[in-house]
């Protein structure tokens, strides 16, 4: 809790942890992203030099053509690591990687400047682009590098063909424009100097704090939403605990009422009680089920799923609990609608149990002489499904409860009638499936409860 609070002046400070949850996805989708962008710039330049040697802009432009060439190297090299690498490698190691692409856009973009023209190339402002791709990706310290560098080459090629260490590759652009062959100005090439140094670290800078303010804001965000869903656990913990003790004390108190009776009866010599012995065992494992369902709800234990036919399931929960239902008077009629689905890929055992708890739900729901009915069909809904429909005609949920009645240890039962997980785990069971749960109801018109099961293509009728 703590790692997450802000305080005073530390308001800004950015944890670890939550910084590489951000970053780490960013970041390497980002690295995708320039990957692909790459591709078009690699099309782009060589549609740029076949029309500047078919138009006679360039005199020789086929030792040219070898700098996308490597430019398409490095950049498969580039995709296949980002393939072969872990989805989400850590943010140092992907920021190394984004830097090294800069790097290599940089060194390619000077070759292809220099050798088509110099500074005379409009297209030397083309140096803003990985700088400014740099300071939305990568710490200020490298973006502020990759702009010297850009800058220093930059400088390398104005003064280089000024002074002549480097030759010269003119462009044919017509004589308004070779006529004032600014770059053999030492005083005009030092200005372009400035003017280019000082407007790319003012935007590298500019651009850099506009993406950490974002990037600030949007982590202070997510750590508000944390901490509220922190808070909104713990106080929903708080009141478990006070539900699962409430669950656990009362038999835990009426066993400890049969022990003192059964001690009362030895030390008296009377003998044991086989109704106390009854009461003592009913209570331990009332205990023993509310413990063990309470694990099973907090831990994720694997599912045993084998071939099953979920008409055979429904008629075996059926059959568990017809002994209560004609203890209640109340008549259970399955309903099938066409070809029921083939066999499906899930745990039996815990599916049935889900069965048996939404049956039992809709027998203590229903008033005598009443009818509960299971309805099993199948539906083409974005994709192919199976639905188990339990249908009661009892009192109905009022809408204000509706919304808990999947929430652990919450019931509408009458006290002693059940511990309220049920539902929870009939959730959990059916959504490990892929499936999902559904509970329509209105009061005096009794509960549908819905349970939607994917079907493979294979076994739709």
């Amino acid at each position: 809790m703590n790692s997450f609070q802000e305080s005073g002046p530390q308001e800004l400070e950015l944890p670890s942890l939550p910084g590489e949850t951000f970053d780490s996805p960013y970041l390497w989708e980002r690295a995708r992203r320039f990957i692909f962008l790459r591709w078009l710039a690699i099309a782009g330049v060589l549609s740029a030099l076949a029309y500047a040697g078919i138009s006679g802009i360039l005199e020789d432009p086929l030792p040219l053509f070898t700098v996308p060439i490597i430019m398409a190297g490095y950049n498969l090299l580039f995709l296949r690591t980002w393939k072969k690498t872990e989805a989400h490698p850590p943010r140092a190691r992907i920021q190394r990687f984004l830097f090294l692409q800069f790097s290599l856009d940089l060194l390619a973009l000077t070759l292809l400047i220099h050798w088509s023209g110099g500074v005379e190339n409009p297209f030397f402002l083309f140096f803003f682009f990985p700088t400014v791709l740099a300071a939305i990706v990568l710490p200020q310290r490298q973006a502020i590098f990759l702009a010297f560098s850009a800058s220093l080459l930059f400088g390398v090629l104005l003064f280089g063909e000024n002074l002549g260490f480097l030759p010269h590759h003119p462009l044919n652009l017509g004589p308004s424009w070779t006529s004032t062959p600014f770059f053999r100005s030492f005083h005009a090439s030092m200005g372009v100097f400035l003017a280019f140094f000082l407007s790319l670290f003012g935007i590298v800078c500019m651009v850099h704090n506009l993406a950490e303010s974002r990037r600030r804001a949007v982590l202070r965000k997510w750590r508000e939403e944390r901490e509220t869903l922190l808070k909104e656990r713990l106080a929903r913990l708080g009141e478990l605990v006070g539900e699962v003790s409430h669950a656990i004390l009362v038999p835990l108190h009426g066993t400890m009422n049969c022990l003192d009776l059964l001690k009362a009866q030895v030390d008296s010599g009377e003998g044991t009680d086989g109704e106390t012995l009854s009461l003592l065992d009913e209570g331990l494992r009332k205990i023993d089920s509310v413990v063990k369902r309470l694990l099973y709800l907090g831990r994720e234990a694997p599912l045993q799923k084998v071939p099953a036919s979920l008409e055979a399931l429904v008629d075996s929960a059926v059959k568990l609990v017809s002994p209560s239902a004609r203890e209640r008077e109340v008549s259970i009629e399955i309903v099938r609608n066409g070809k029921p689905p083939g066999p499906v890929l899930l745990d039996r055992e815990r599916v049935t149990e889900v069965l048996v708890n939404l049956l039992q739900n809709a027998l203590d729901a229903s008033p005598p002489g009443s009818r509960v009915t299971v309805h099993l069909r199948c539906a083409a809904l974005p994709s192919s499904v199976a639905c188990i429909e339990v249908k009661d005609r009892g009192k109905g949920i009022p809408p204000s409860v509706l919304p808990r009645v999947f929430d652990p240890f919450f019931s509408t039962k009458a006290f002693g009638k059940g511990n309220g997980l049920g539902l929870a785990i009939a959730r959990k069971v059916v959504e490990e499936h892929g499936g999902r749960i559904e509970i329509q109801s209105e009061e005096t018109e009794g509960t549908r409860v819905l349970i939607f099961f994917p079907l493979p293509e294979k076994t739709w009728p």
